[in-house]
């Protein structure tokens, strides 16, 4: 909701906001955003707000030199909530060149850049973030699916929007060049064209190419639309065509609002809105089987479930490793548990991850290498198992009886740490 209310103010800014005409426009935007902000609200969400923020006061800067002190102050506080802030240094490195390209004065971008870069040094560790935030950009992510290169093609909504959207810009940019006749605007080019690459080599970049492109294309679009508008015209008189966009446009608005107030009184007035853990892509009777028989310790889990189980058991237990990585965890950690999981086959042995980071519990997907090894092993003998985890004790494990979770049993969000025995819960297990 910030992002598309600094959109639409830079839009208004510009003159050329025309939201009710131009719904569908906005529409086609949220379908790019909005995976950025799935599942929950993570702090990336906050560089995502600010760099649109940001392109709001640098369109303003470079009439003006009003207000450019709010770059370095946000930057203070952007530096110290995520280290995406680099995003907004790059805004300024890009903006300078673009305004090199397009003939005007581009020192005070450069300036700014190199000031901005300098306050982010306000923070509790000094210059050792800038040591962490270079190893994270450099980091290789192969296991993760947000930093792999992003899948063009498919029939997910925002794959859909971003072949409309692409188009979109493609024909906007020409029509400005080839129509229009307009002077080329570097920046504009530059920042569309950046984020458009990096959005195709990392998919979790997607976002900030979705916010350039609906801001900066968006006049150009507008003359566009105009022109075949015009041509359209020519050829088709015998209709009313402004009552026909007023109705359609009507229409639209009423759409967008019946949606909106459905959506208010099916959680309010009618059945709320549940949040359910799908089971098919996490442990929901694994940790379930945990808790009917007290088990608590050091948990190693496959990436993708370390949040969820923490989720459910903490504090009573921890996990190996969880999506946070390598602001948690060390890269060395990362690594092994990828390999462990994901390619057994390229270690040299096996065990040898277990004797490392030695575990309590094992958790792991039936079916896989992983759990083909461990069945293996004679220090480790699976106590349960059902289609989708299995859970592994020490050999050493005196228990044979075990309570078994029902088979129709579903996650409908309840923790368990109130339900773990006295004597577990004072259980110290630090991994």
């Amino acid at each position: 909701i910030g992002i598309f209310i600094i959109i639409l103010a830079l839009h208004k800014k510009t003159g050329t906001h025309r939201f009710i005409n131009q719904l569908p426009y906005y529409l086609l935007a949220c379908l790019i955003i909005l995976p950025g902000f799935v599942t929950t609200v993570r702090s990336q969400a906050v560089t995502y707000v600010f760099f649109t923020l940001w392109i709001l006061w640098l369109e303003g800067l470079r009439n003006r030199t009003k207000h450019f002190w709010l770059l370095p102050v946000t930057m203070i506080f952007w530096a110290n909530i995520h280290g995406g802030f680099l995003a907004g240094i790059g805004l300024l490195f890009m903006y300078g060149a673009g305004e090199l390209l397009n003939g005007r004065k581009s020192y005070r971008f450069f300036l700014l850049g190199a000031l901005c870069a300098l306050v982010t040094l306000l923070n509790p560790y000094g210059i050792t973030y800038w040591k962490y935030i270079l190893e994270a950009v450099a980091m290789e992510r192969p296991f993760i699916l947000e930093w792999g290169t992003y899948q063009v093609w498919g029939a997910r909504p925002d794959q859909i929007a971003f072949i409309i959207l692409f188009v979109v810009m493609v024909a906007s940019f020409a029509h400005r060049k080839f129509v229009s006749n307009k002077q080329i605007d570097w920046v504009r080019l530059i920042v569309v064209g950046t984020t458009l690459i990096l959005a195709i080599r990392h998919g979790r970049h997607l976002v900030f190419w979705g916010i350039s492109t609906i801001i900066f294309c968006f006049e150009d679009f507008i003359d566009l639309q105009n022109t075949l508008s015009e041509k359209f015209d020519k050829h088709i008189t015998r209709f009313n065509l402004e009552n026909v966009k007023k109705k359609v446009s009507r229409m639209m608005v009423i759409a967008v609002y019946f949606l909106t107030i459905s959506s208010l009184l099916i959680q309010t007035v009618g059945v709320p809105l549940r949040m359910t853990v799908p089971a098919h892509k996490y442990p929901v009777k694994a940790i379930e089987f945990m808790r009917l028989n007290d088990l608590s310790g050091r948990v190693m889990v496959p990436f993708r479930w370390g949040a969820y189980t923490l989720w459910k058991l903490y504090p009573h237990s921890r996990v190996s490793i969880d999506s946070r990585y390598e602001t948690a965890y060390p890269n060395e950690l990362y690594i092994d548990m990828m390999n462990f999981y994901r390619a057994p086959q390229k270690l040299l042995d096996f065990s040898a991850i277990i004797k490392k980071y030695p575990p309590d519990i094992i958790l792991t997907l039936p079916g896989t290498e992983n759990h083909r090894r461990l069945k293996a092993l004679d220090d480790w003998r699976q106590v349960y198992e059902y289609k989708y985890a299995a859970v592994f004790l020490p050999s050493t494990d005196p228990r044979r009886s075990w309570l078994i979770p029902h088979e129709n049993f579903t996650d409908m969000t309840t923790k368990y740490c109130q339900s773990l025995s006295a004597k577990i819960s004072k259980r110290q297990c630090p991994y």
